[in-house]
């Protein structure tokens, strides 16, 4: 969570990663349980929300570090 030029404090930096391995592993979770509801749509948006979600912060992670 730093990029060159951008420096939170280090607060900031914590509320943001701590919720990171709740999503990770929730995401998918509900999502499937979501799939056999009736409201399937919106659980596949989600799941390939969350799955854009981490692709970006791998990309992120590729690029900056």
């Amino acid at each position: 969570m730093s990029q060159p030029g951008i420096d939170p404090p280090h607060w900031a930096r914590v509320a943001g990663m701590l919720w990171l391995p709740v999503g990770v592993i929730g995401a998918p979770l509900l999502g499937a349980v979501g799939l056999r509801g009736s409201a399937r749509a919106w659980a596949v948006t989600g799941i390939v929300l969350a799955a854009v979600t981490v692709a970006g912060l791998v990309a992120l992670e590729v690029t900056a570090g």
